[in-house]
Formats: structure tokens, sequence, C-alpha cells
């Protein structure tokens, strides 16, 4: 049965107008808020904010979980988020989001994203980064309408859009090898939120090794820059590290570590591609005309992954949905031929 503010009202011990007050943030003593968001807890009370607020008119909103600052600094989520409002605004739904700190130790806390969407303040819920966490998990697992990204939580279930970062390092990695670069050092996060990058470019280099022999080694994989800058110290690093372990070839995760590269080493007098071949990944459009690359679009993705969103929210009977995003390989001047 449904529960209502008259029952919280009943078991609380303080009017149905007390109760009101509460949950539109009205004048009430700390003490009887905490007694009624207790008594709410406890009975599982969660008010339709829907229904009360808009009064019987449809507003669509979707939220996006946000994990902290991290997410909305980091280029990439920027570009996605770019996309998924615009799309947003030419359906004539709103964008919420839904920030978290996920570290709370109170008994029985409930995540903000859990009741947001069990109150149908949002109609659904896109994650658009570190989809590895328990978090993201749980609210992919426990909700319909989330739509995600990474590794496929459920096998016949739930909603992702990916953009099928093996595919196109397998790619890249094939191109160096035909190549003649059998020596190729790859730099990528090393962060736990980018776990499953980083898992995924492993397979593709240790498969591409397998396929067209050559020796795969787990110290080809050397850290990118933690805030995403190269500083002077980490170039000189990464310089010497290349140079020891005899590389022919870098594959940089990022555009910027890449341009910062390919002017570092020239300064140590190694001409690209000359002296050695590099690729990298392209994620929005900028003027670049050296370096090869996949161009994989962010916003595309915030495009791709809202209108998943809005489908999801229309039809209830969609279970499952796998969309990859499509990418195309920009080839350029970066890549010569390795040693014979």
């Amino acid at each position: 049965m449904e529960l209502s503010i008259l029952d919280i009202a009943k078991r609380s011990g303080v009017s149905k107008s007390t109760i009101s007050r509460v949950l539109n943030g009205g004048s009430v003593s700390p003490r009887t808020r905490e007694l009624v968001e207790r008594t709410m807890q406890e009975m599982g009370y969660y008010p339709n904010y829907m229904a009360r607020g808009l009064r019987g008119v449809h507003n669509t909103v979707v939220g996006i979980l946000s994990l902290g600052k991290g997410m909305f600094v980091n280029p990439t989520i920027s570009r996605r988020v770019a996309g998924i409002l615009d799309t947003l605004s030419e359906n004539d739904c709103d964008l919420m989001i839904v920030h978290d700190l996920m570290a709370q130790d109170l008994p029985g806390y409930v995540p903000k994203y859990v009741r947001y969407l069990r109150q149908q303040r949002i109609q659904g819920l896109i994650t658009l980064g570190w989809d590895d966490l328990p978090e993201v998990q749980q609210a992919a697992n426990q909700f319909r309408n989330v739509v995600y990204g990474g590794e496929r939580l459920q096998a016949s279930r739930g909603f992702r859009v990916y953009h099928g970062n093996y595919n196109y390092s397998s790619d890249l990695y094939r191109l160096l090898v035909m190549n003649r670069h059998k020596r190729v050092l790859t730099i990528v996060g090393f962060q736990p939120r980018d776990e499953q990058f980083r898992k995924a470019r492993m397979r593709a280099w240790e498969n591409t090794c397998f396929q067209m022999g050559c020796a795969y080694n787990t110290s080809d994989f050397y850290p990118a820059p933690a805030d995403g800058s190269p500083t002077a110290e980490y170039l000189e690093a990464l310089y010497k590290y290349f140079v020891k372990g005899k590389y022919t070839a870098v594959f940089a995760d990022e555009m910027t570590c890449a341009q910062a590269v390919r002017f570092y080493f020239q300064e140590k007098g190694l001409r690209c591609p000359q002296d050695f071949s590099l690729v990298t990944i392209q994620r929005d459009e900028t003027e670049e005309h050296f370096l090869t690359s996949a161009f994989v679009s962010d916003y595309e993705y915030g495009v791709l992954i809202t209108k998943l969103m809005l489908e999801v929210i229309g039809n209830s009977e969609l279970e499952y949905r796998d969309i990859m995003m499509s990418y195309s390989m920009e080839m350029r001047r970066s890549v010569g031929p390795g040693p014979a």
C-alpha cells in the first residue's frame, strides 16, 4: 500500500501541515524536522515530487551522476555534458546534476540518486565516468532507467553506450606493427577511474602482439600525467624510459600529451616520424594535421547517450540496448617505418 503524509503524521505524532512544511523546506524546529525525517526513513516513505509540485504537468528531468569535482575539470566529461545539454534542450527536457559525496557512513543512509529516482525528481540517470565504481554499478543494477558506459554490468538487461576503446586501440597498434614498430610505449592513466581504459588498452596490445609476433610486456605501459598536463620533469623521465627501453613508437592516450611528447622529443634530437612514430586519441574537433589518431567524439557520445536515455524513458518495454560509438582513423604524418 502506498504511504501518504497522513501515515507519517500519525506515526510521528505531528500534524499534516508540519509534515508539509518539512517536505517543502518550511519553518519547523530542528528537533521536529529530525523526528519527521527519521519517521519517513523508517517507514520507507519517499514523496513524489512530480505529483506534488508539477500538478499533472509532465516535465522530463534527466540526472547526471556526479562523483565529485574531478569529473567536471576533465575536458572529456565537459564535452559529453555539452552534447547532453544540447540534446535535452532540443527535446524540451531539463538536466539535474546529482551530486553525492559517496562516503556516507551513517546508518540507513540512502544515496541521493536512489532517492531522486524513487521520488521521480529525475526520470532517468546518466553516468559519464568511472563506471566501474560500486556506486555506479549499484545504480544500474537497482534501476531500469539508468544509462552508463564502460563494461556491461548485466548480460541480458540494461542500457549502455561505449566508445569501443579496445577496437580503436587495436587498429592503432596494428598500424604501428605493420610499419615495423614492435617496441611501442603506451602512455595511459593509472588512476582508479582509468582502470577500464587501461585494461582494454593492455588487452588490445597483448592480442596484437600474439597475432603479429611481437613480445608483450606490462612494462610497455607508462603512467599518464596525473592532472593531464605533462610537466618538464614528467617528459624528461618519459624520454629516459623511452630511450632505455629501445622503443620506436609512442601511443599517447590524450592529444595534449602526444603533442607535448612530440615537441619534447624533438628538443632531444628525435624527429617524428623519422626517428620514432606517434599515435593518439582525438576527442574533439581540434585543428590537428600531423598526429595520426583514432577520432572518437565526446560531444557525439553525449548526444547518443541522451537519445538512448530519452528512448528508455519513453518506452517502458525496452529492456536491453548496447551501442558502440563509431570512430574514424585519421591517417596523418606522424607514423613512419620502423627499423628494418
